[in-house]
């Protein structure tokens, strides 16, 4: 299973001499690091608490204050710590946050070396890093996507694993057989703002100061969505605003597939829906044009230009993201490390089953070299993306036609950008 045993501590190897840094003193010439992550601290206290005793243990002058912050409130609460010089020394942010905050933020090159950033998987440490600073390190994500299907319909057109769709015209494709021949919706639209990429389209310009994506290319795409969702290709829920709560569903059985979802998505089915879960066929996800798996975001790790204590908080987080304590973290809730020595334990690479979430597992584990994050990498990504999304969902509603939603998403996007 993609969950694994509660409980289970690190046994980790990592001991450091630690530069002199100034301030933040807790007696004597012991530093405290004040640490900020996002939701861990009620289902993962017992994890993380190993992870503390360990390292001050290994390293008794440095003490590490744990502040553990609701996602809602991370981006005001770090905003505000940052207004008033005064900010924790390590941060957990996701990708499309971290952007908001660069300005903010130290260049981790000069904690991290070459050698060092080697540990993460390339195409996740890039995607952090612009003109020359690496504002953070990855710490762990979703994995590449993946597409599961309800064999008991999907078999009634002649589907099988081997022929799964590879790009997001054959999904549509085969969401639309699905709904000619069972009357049963093929499947929602996966995370609506990265629709753009699944066919290879610029979304902004090179310095990141105008959209993109206002072409005839993009208007055909929009318009080849209106029309799979008018014949129920795509389920009429698509039109809501938040994916986690599109009413059709594979678990309420009434869709046939997702073609490109989180791995941690079967966990919810096999515990919601058990019937369905083993009715479930597992492959890999739709790719874009150039065959890469698109990550919607990914959690990552910071230290603010202001911090008195950067070379201990790099350090630290050194230690979290250290290759044995991301498997171990990863045993306990389904996620997939930002690390690439990770991917070679036993846990992603030992099992045989052919369960769906073990083998939603292995795909996704032996993929990551594939996967590229498209969050955008300004400081406005998150208002970007829902400013895309509204639009796109205009059009599938019927409230405004292509060109309108890409004219109306261009002058949002220019507006905030400039």
């Amino acid at each position: 299973m993609l969950l694994g045993l509660a409980g289970v501590l690190v046994a980790a190897s990592v001991t450091a001499c630690i530069p002199g840094d100034e301030g933040n003193s807790s007696g004597g010439d012991s530093k405290t690091v004040e640490w900020w992550t996002i939701n861990l601290q009620k289902s993962y206290k017992v994890y993380i608490d190993g992870l503390i005793s360990q390292y001050e243990s290994q390293n008794p002058a440095i003490k590490i204050k744990w502040v553990d912050v609701p996602a809602t409130d991370m981006p005001q609460k770090f905003l505000a710590a940052v207004s008033t010089g005064n900010p924790p020394d390590a941060v957990n942010l996701t990708s499309a946050q971290l952007g908001a905050f660069r300005p903010a933020l130290s260049d981790l090159g000069e904690f991290f070396t070459d050698e060092d950033l080697k540990a993460y998987q390339p195409s996740l440490v890039d995607a952090l890093e612009a003109n020359g600073v690496q504002s953070g390190i990855p710490w762990y994500h979703g994995g590449g996507l993946i597409s599961y299907y309800r064999k008991s319909v999907v078999d009634k057109v002649g589907f099988t694993a081997d022929k799964a769709p590879k790009t997001f015209d054959e999904a549509l494709e085969l969401a639309q057989q699905i709904k000619d021949k069972t009357g049963v919706y093929g499947m929602n639209l996966p995370f609506v703002f990265t629709i753009p990429s699944y066919y290879g389209i610029e979304v902004l310009s090179a310095d990141k100061t105008k959209a993109a994506f206002n072409t005839p290319q993009t208007v055909a795409v929009l318009e080849k969505l209106k029309k799979y969702y008018d014949s129920g290709a795509l389920a009429p829920g698509t039109t809501e605003k938040n994916w986690r709560e599109y009413p059709q569903s594979v678990q309420n059985k009434q869709i046939a597939m997702a073609s490109a979802d989180f791995a941690t998505s079967l966990v919810a089915v096999e515990e919601n829906a058990p019937e369905v879960y083993q009715d479930l066929v597992v492959a890999p996800g739709v790719r874009s044009p150039e065959g890469k798996y698109l990550l919607n975001g990914m959690q990552t790790f910071v230290i603010p230009a202001k911090s008195d204590n950067k070379a201990a908080a790099a350090d630290w987080l050194k230690f979290v993201t250290d290759a044995k304590n991301e498997v171990e973290f990863c045993k306990l809730v389904a996620i997939f490390p930002g690390t690439v020595d990770s991917l070679n334990d036993p846990f992603f690479t030992g099992s045989k089953s052919g369960a769906p979430t073990d083998v939603a597992r292995r795909l996704v584990a032996s993929s990551v070299s594939d996967v590229i994050d498209v969050t955008y990498g300004t400081e406005h990504d998150v208002e970007l993306q829902e400013a895309l999304e509204e639009q796109i969902r205009a059009v599938l509603s019927g409230a405004k036609t292509a060109k309108q939603a890409l004219d109306a998403a261009e002058a949002a996007w220019n507006e905030t950008l400039g």
